[in-house]
């Protein structure tokens, strides 16, 4: 009975246990496909991790080179230009071989310049991103107008950036005020896009390989076009960025802003360039030079000086904007005196103090006056004003003094970097729609220096740098040098 019993059921027993196996290898099998998907996302995710990696460090190293070169350019080349400057970017192989930067960025006065990164002129190989492509690199308009050389601008570290950098959910990551926009912006262009063309050049392109035309590498997206910056003069352009590449837009940047280049600048100000001098020993230079211009001016025997020029001008570039005003004894330092040759009776040309700097052979005091004529202030004393008519006595009349010494019968005042702590922003109102702080004095000096404004009389006392908490280079002409016909040294004792 068991017999027949086991006998009945063998065969049935014998396909549970073959459907049992078939299933178990069925499992199997689905485990093994689902971890070699899964092995297989994490080799891809380990892929992208190791681009993003080669991307962020390309990225860093282009913006360490670029600060790095504008020391190198601002310290040890022949003519100091002044302050930093950054390279513009390398735009064609037509008349520069690849990798270098264009002399004067070609597309005009105050226009943002968009190129690849000048990787020669920066002194190392290319620089690759994670997808194998050469770096992009965009320079603000207004810094490209340094590298004209006609311009009579001002470039310093107050000069604004005027690039916009969002990401893709249109938050802006810099240029949320004036004074946070950046002044360049290095793009990895990332894998080619749909519609983007990537064909070599047939020659000038043996190290990056591929074309010149940005938008066969930069992307558009949500209304901003990477490829085509502004070609208005002193507009914003706005760039995109994301950390996450979709079907639309992969491009990466990092930016460079106007703090991080004066951060590095105000780092080496006491730094000696190959000559030993710092960068206040070249605004000495400078303030000697304005000295002995403003010394020579009246032959007439009274000593007399020009007035001033206003605190507020249409545009801070423009030297023939620094125009004296009647009755202005503290204010800008004048480059155009056409109000004082009309109240003096002298017969200089209304350029004459520009035409006098301009004239001296040292083209480095040429640069800095240029970029620096913003900086320059200038009080006074009544008793040498341009319209006097006596000669001039400080000790029954109207001169200026330093810390309680001196009779001086004028103060030539260089304002330092800004007072942070004092919160001294330095904006002009360019682009339209900025608010022009440059206008208030309060952005510039600080102490008594500040306080003596608008000094009526032309006998206030001023502090000297030395001074905790005055942050103003100071020059000093002294009356009775100016009388005997002593060239003044600036002394301020």
């Amino acid at each position: 009975m068991g017999e027949s019993l086991t006998n009945c059921h063998r065969n049935p027993c014998s396909n549970h246990r073959q459907q049992g196996v078939a299933l178990i290898l069925m499992l199997t099998l689905l485990v093994l496909a689902g971890l070699g998907l899964v092995l297989t996302g994490l080799n891809l995710s380990d892929g992208q991790a190791e681009r993003e990696q080669i991307t962020t460090a390309a990225l860093a190293e282009a913006k360490q080179a670029l600060l790095d070169h504008g020391v190198f350019l601002g310290y040890e080349s022949s003519t100091d230009p002044g302050y930093y400057s950054l390279p513009c970017p390398d735009r064609s192989v037509d008349a520069i071989a690849e990798g270098g930067a264009d002399g004067s960025c070609t597309v005009g006065l105050g226009k943002t310049a968009l190129g690849r990164l000048p990787w020669r002129t920066l002194g190392l190989p290319p620089i690759i991103d994670g997808s194998g492509e050469c770096l992009w690199y965009v320079l603000s308009g207004n810094q490209n107008t340094s590298k004209l050389a006609s311009n009579g601008s001002l470039f310093n570290p107050d000069s604004k950036g005027q690039l916009e950098i969002r990401n893709r959910s249109n938050t802006i990551l810099a240029g949320n005020s004036p004074d946070e926009r950046a002044i360049a912006a290095i793009i990895a262009p990332g894998s080619a896009l749909a519609g983007q063309n990537r064909t070599a050049l047939p020659n000038g392109v043996d190290h990056c390989g591929g074309n010149y035309t940005a938008d066969n590498y930069l992307d558009n997206t949500n209304g901003i076009d990477n490829a085509s910056p502004s070609t208005i003069t002193d507009a914003v352009t706005q760039l995109i960025t994301t950390h996450q590449a979709t079907e639309s837009l992969n491009d990466r940047i990092i930016w460079i802003t106007r703090q991080e280049l004066a951060d590095v600048f105000s780092q080496k100000v006491n730094y000696q360039d190959k000559n030993g001098r710092t960068f206040n020993d070249k605004i000495d230079n400078l303030l000697l030079e304005i000295g002995i211009c403003l010394a020579n001016y009246d032959t007439g025997g009274l000593s007399r000086l020009p007035w001033a020029a206003p605190l507020a001008l249409a545009d801070y570039r423009v030297d023939a904007n620094y125009d004296d005003a009647p009755n202005q004894l503290f204010g800008r330092l004048p480059m155009r005196i056409d109000d004082s040759n009309t109240d003096s009776g002298n017969g200089a040309a209304a350029s004459y103090v520009e035409d006098c700097l301009a004239a001296n052979p040292s083209t480095e005091i040429e640069n800095y006056r240029k970029h620096w004529k913003d900086h320059l202030y200038y009080a006074v004393a009544g008793d040498h004003a341009a319209d006097q008519v006596a000669l001039p006595n400080c000790n029954t009349g109207n001169c200026l003094s330093v810390d309680g010494n001196g009779d001086y019968a004028a103060i030539i005042l260089f304002a330092g970097l800004p007072v942070s702590t004092l919160n001294q922003i330095r904006n002009d109102a360019f682009p339209v729609g900025d608010v022009d702080t440059k206008q208030q004095l309060a952005s510039y000096l600080e102490g008594s220096n500040l306080a003596n404004f608008p000094d009526n009389n032309g006998d206030k006392d001023y502090a000297n740098t030395a001074l905790p908490g005055i942050n103003d280079r100071l020059f000093c002409i002294d009356s009775a040098d100016l009388l005997n016909g002593i060239q003044p040294d600036g002394a301020c004792d």
